[in-house]
Formats: structure tokens, sequence, C-alpha cells
């Protein structure tokens, strides 16, 4: 997908367009991940306007794609965790899978090749069986190349010829050569000269029909598959025109240094030392020039192995050491990277976790766990707002414990904090089908919220609530005194049309179950 194509899904009309502009959105090749940068930031906005939290959700994981391509390795893990949390708490099977499929780009850029492959295996097994062919296409390729660096490689052949059949059914050209590409590299890996050298023919012959010019690294994949033939020369020609403007082809990449690392040892197999060296020579300053530590190792190896072909083995001794500490080195560097990482992703979850556990304590009563009333000054219009939009009702209940003072003079404090939480869990589980909420107002008088009830619906709801409370066993707690409640109940059946205006009504009504005798509902 081009930049452009982008461009124009920046201003979908309603969440399906929004959908499907993420969905297209996700899938920037490689060789263009920053085309997505802004777009994504432009859709999150618009999500988030329109209050689809998943929507806004998958616009930051294509986000934490282009910070992880960029490097922001630590960015993209803290990121792709978060939704993978909001995803797993809402049972959102479609941000799971993606979430999945990005953690496994996360531990591969860290090193940690079994934990890539375990969140690529759950990428797969999340994706829906009506997924995108094209989304499918890049799962299964995460999968495949996961499975490869774990040198399962039957299994990676197996994933990636499902990709090529859905490059080639959808018609995909750009993804049927990327395909081909990591099918040669992967019987490179494995050291099948013959598929590795299939796949990459494959590949520039397709490339060569649809006017495509294959990028440095598919190239260096085909010098890479002649050098496992043996065809050393064939190899170095493929090279070879890559290098005559390096610096317009290769800006800001390692992959100039990694194509003269192969030039190199193409050219010592051939027995050119001196142009080995020259290659080499090159490789490191470029190494030095963009801080390359792990590609200058490798460059030191290879010139271990060109002083060794020319007999000068005490240089070749020496080089070699040189390699091997600059190996200790980066494999330390990197062990302290990874911590780093790592510790910056979950330091920040559990900041963020502790961040939501304190601000949820702030609006929680201490005593009996319920809401207080500025969780419901915040939720009680919210959710009158949402009735309005979906035409349906929502009912209100001012609960009071009768004659509660006796509790506490005549037993103890202790006795009626104790009879409160218990009537705080009844109120609780006598919501927990309606999607409401149940706040202690102050003393031992509750507010009870039930969506989608009308008037007599809540009625009979809160009946049972005054039964369920006569009826529970109290007396391990207070002996011989009775233990009930009264209620007021309205809904907005009832034109009540604002929180303040029911919670008044309610209020009325409280006071007439109270004047009445107590232990009973009063509605409209």
């Amino acid at each position: 997908m081009a930049a452009d194509h982008v461009a124009d899904a920046a201003f979908p009309g309603d969440p399906t367009e929004l959908a499907a502009a993420l969905d297209a959105l996700g899938l920037v090749p490689y060789d263009d991940p920053e085309a997505a940068a802004e777009p994504a930031i432009t859709l999150g906005r618009l999500a988030t306007e329109w209050g689809a939290d998943d929507l806004a959700l998958r616009a930051r994981l294509v986000h934490a794609d282009v910070l992880g391509r960029a490097g922001n390795t630590a960015g993209a893990g803290t990121i792709v965790r978060q939704v993978q949390s909001w995803a797993i708490e809402h049972g959102h099977a479609h941000l799971r899978a993606r979430s999945e499929r990005l953690l496994s780009a996360f531990y591969q850029r860290l090193g940690d090749t079994a934990a890539s492959l375990e969140h690529a295996v759950r990428g797969v097994e999340l994706l829906s069986p009506d997924a995108l062919p094209r989304l499918r296409a890049d799962h299964e390729m995460a999968l495949g190349l996961a499975l490869a660096r774990t040198q399962s490689f039957d299994a990676a052949r197996d994933r990636i010829r499902t990709v090529l059949r859905i490059a080639e059914s959808t018609g995909d050209v750009r993804l049927r050569i990327a395909v081909l590409n990591n099918m040669s590299f992967i019987e490179y890996w494995a050291g099948d000269a013959e598929a590795s050298m299939a796949s990459a023919r494959r590949m520039q012959r397709l490339a060569s029909r649809h006017g495509v010019v294959l990028e440095p690294s598919f190239v260096d994949t085909l010098a890479r598959a002649l050098m496992l033939a043996g065809d050393y020369g064939a190899a170095e020609r493929t090279l070879s025109p890559l290098l005559d403007a390096d610096q317009k082809h290769f800006p800001e990449s390692d992959d100039l240094p990694e194509v003269l690392l192969t030039l190199a040892e193409c050219q010592r197999m051939r027995g050119d030392t001196d142009r080995a060296s020259a290659s080499l020579r090159r490789a490191a300053e470029l190494c030095s020039e963009r801080d390359l530590q792990e590609v200058m190792a490798r460059v030191m190896q290879e010139q271990a192995a060109v002083y060794a072909a020319e007999g000068r083995f005490a240089d070749a001794y020496v080089k070699h050491v040189e390699f091997f500490e600059a190996s200790e080195a980066l494999s330390t560097a990197e062990r302290e990277a990874r911590s780093r990482t790592l510790h910056t992703v979950f330091e920040t979850e559990e900041a963020q976790r502790s961040s939501r556990r304190f601000r949820e304590m702030s609006l929680r009563d201490p005593l009996t766990g319920l809401y207080n009333r500025r969780y419901v000054d915040d939720r009680l219009p919210a959710l009158l707002a949402r009735g309005r939009e979906d035409a349906t009702s929502l009912a209100v209940a001012i609960a009071d414990l009768d004659h509660f003072k006796r509790v506490n003079d005549t037993l103890s404090h202790d006795a009626g904090d104790e009879v409160l939480r218990r009537i705080a869990l009844m109120l609780q589980s006598a919501v927990l089908e309606t999607g409401g909420f149940v706040a202690r107002r102050g003393g031992e008088e509750s507010l009870v919220v039930l969506p989608g009830l009308d008037d007599d619906a809540a009625v009979a709801a809160c009946e049972a609530l005054r039964r369920a409370v006569r009826e529970h066993l109290w007396q391990p707690v207070v002996g011989d005194i009775p233990v009930t409640i009264s209620l007021g109940v309205v809904s907005t059946d009832a034109g009540a049309a604002t929180a303040s205006e029911l919670l008044t009504t309610a209020d009325q009504r409280l006071y007439v179950s109270k004047n009445g005798g107590r232990d009973r509902v009063t509605g409209g």
C-alpha cells in the first residue's frame, strides 16, 4: 500500500469507513512505515471524537508499529501492552490478535525468539476467520519467520506457502515478492541451496516482469542464495550494481554495510582478498559512522577470515580476538538494553495500574466499597444521555436502612459497620445484570442505579431486594434486632429528564415509604 492510498483514507465518514482505513493503514509496507504515522494520529483523534474506543486503540497499534520500526522499541512495547490489556479485559478478539502480532515483533527486536514465537502463534490463533486476506498474510508471515528463527523449518515453510497462496489469490505482486524473498532466506538458514536459489530466481523474474525494483535486502538474499550454491562470481555481479550510488540508495540504514559484508565474503571465496579487504574497510567506516555495532563485529570476523586466507595467521588471530571482545561487549550491551526496555515497558504499565487503582479508590467509599458521590456526579448524567440516545429507560432507587441508629446504640458501631457492608453486597448483587451501579450517599443511605428498567420493572427489582434484606440471617450480627430497608423508586418514564430531578423524586418517594411504616417500596 502506497502513501497516497493512506492519505485517501484519512477522512472516513463513519466508523465502518474508519475501520477500513485503519485496516489499510496497519499494512503499510516496511519500506515506508512513516507514511502511516501522521494518518494514524489523525484517525485516532477521529475515533476518540466519535467515542469509538476500540478504533482509537487500533490507531494506537498502528502508531506503535511505526515507533517499533523506527527503533523506539520501549515506546512501541508500552503501547502494545496497554492495548493488549484492554483487549483482554473487554474480550475484543481483533485487538487481541493485532496486539499479539506486534508483541511478537517487540520480542524479536529484543532478541527473545522464544517469546516472539509464542506471541506470533497467538496472533494467528486469535485472528478471525473473516479477517482480510492481507491481514492474515501479515500474521502468517510473522509466524513463519518466528518458526524459522527457532529452526522449525518445515513448519515455517508451511506458513510461508500459505502467505504465498494469499498473495497469488489477491494479485498482490509486492507481497508475492516479499514472500519469495523470505522463502529464499528461510532455505538459506536451513542450508538448502537449491530451494533457496529457486525462490530467489522466482522473486527476480516476478520483479522484472512487473517492473519492480528489488529492495537492497532482497538483492542481498539473492546473492546469499548464489553463494550457498557456490556461484560466488554471480553473487558478486548481483551485488555490484547496488554500490554505484550507495549514499543515494542506502541513506542512514544498515543495508549498505550488509551488502559490502556479503560482497567481501564473495570476493574472499573467489581468492580476491585485496578487494575483499577494501570492501570490509568501507563497511567498517559506515558502521562507525552509523553506530552499527552488531554489523561491525561481523565485519571483524570476516576480516579475520580474509587474513587467514592470505596466510597471515597472526593478524587473523588478533582480528579474531577483537571480534570476540566486540561480540562479548555487544552481548552485554544488548542484555542491558533489553533489561532497560523491559523495565521501561513494565514500569510504565505498573504506574498506570497504580494510577487507575488510586483513581478508583478516590471514587469508592472506604467502608462498604460502594461508589461515592463523586462517581454519581460523573456517571449518572452519562447514563441518562446514553438512555436518551438509545431510547431506553433508566431507574434510580434510594435505599435507607430502617431504625439503623438502634443497631449502633444497642450494640456497637462495629456491628453497624458489618450491617452496612452486608447490605452493600446485596445492593451490588441486585445491579449485576443491569450494568448499573450502587453508591453510598452517606450514613445508612444508598443510591441504586438500574439502566434499562422502566417503573414496573424497577419496583419489582427493589421489592425483591427488600425481601432479601428482611429474610437475610442477621442474628449472628445483630441478635434479635430486625434489619429492613425502605426504598423510593423512579424511572425516566415518569418524565424526569435530569439527574437532579430523578434524585429529588426518589427522595420524595423514600419519604413516603418511611412514613408509611418502613420496610416497603414506593414507586410511581
